[in-house]
């Protein structure tokens, strides 16, 4: 998926008015899951938005391994009571981003998906790092 993605952001930028734009990243729980590999290999992406997901879920170990190879800035959130991804391995996941910027945010509450003022810090955190 990590080369489709890479792929389709390869068209987008060649777009006329898209060229040599700033490209951020938001993506909780699949999102990560799914993300990890393209952060870890795509150098065009220069801030990301990440979390809901841990090393602890099933089938999720390796990536631990992407995480590490993550070098641009991450925003990387956590439900305090979710019921999917316990804190051991929210926090592992955080604990193996290779990004010498990046911050872990916990909320209150279940898992959820971005909305609201997690969704804005999320976006406030990308945005400030995409400025020139």
């Amino acid at each position: 998926m990590a080369e489709d993605w890479s792929a389709a952001l390869d068209q987008l930028l060649i777009l006329p008015g898209l060229s040599g734009i700033p490209v951020g990243y938001i993506g909780v729980s699949m999102g990560t899951a799914y993300g990890l590999p393209l952060l870890a290999t795509e150098s065009r992406i220069q801030a990301a938005a990440l979390g809901l997901w841990g090393t602890t879920y099933a089938a999720s170990e390796h990536l631990a391994e992407f995480a590490q190879r993550v070098r641009c800035p991450v925003w990387f959130t956590q439900q305090w009571n979710d019921e999917f991804f316990d804190r051991e391995g929210t926090f592992a996941l955080f604990d193996a981003i290779g990004s010498e910027d990046k911050r872990l945010v916990a909320y209150p509450g279940p898992h959820r998906e971005l909305e609201g003022v997690r969704l804005g810090d999320a976006v406030s955190f990308i945005a400030a790092r995409l400025q020139p």
